[in-house]
């Protein structure tokens, strides 16, 4: 594929299919994430006088954002176990300096059992 053809005319599809791997600027990233994944479903409509809010963008941008950086992805999986009480466990030292975890007391601070309470 040539990017100027014989009739020295630009082939402006070659560069956005080249642009598609290269993001250079935020700027361009957003463009790039707003022609792509913008929602089908979801539209900004007038019907019988009620305007209908759209934020596809702003859940695109969010899902893409996601998808590009593991460490935003696992920072918000962590905050979500955390605040099921996946992660948080209460332990006491064995003779080895171990930690073991203490099942009985752990139980207690899981979310399902205070929302019981």
């Amino acid at each position: 594929m040539q990017v100027v053809t014989a009739q020295n005319s630009f082939n402006g599809e070659l560069l956005e299919s080249i642009f598609r791997t290269s993001k250079k600027t935020i700027t361009e990233y957003v463009r790039e994430i707003e022609r792509n994944n913008r929602y089908k479903s979801v539209r900004q409509d007038i019907t019988l006088g009620t305007i209908l809010d759209d934020r596809s963008r702003l859940v695109d941008l969010y899902e893409a954002c996601l998808e590009q950086d593991a460490h935003i992805r696992a920072v918000i999986e962590t905050l979500e176990s955390q605040i099921l009480g996946d992660r948080y466990m209460l332990a006491r030292m064995n003779d080895k300096g171990k930690y073991v975890k203490d099942i009985q007391y752990t139980q207690r601070f899981k979310v399902p059992n205070l929302i019981k309470s």
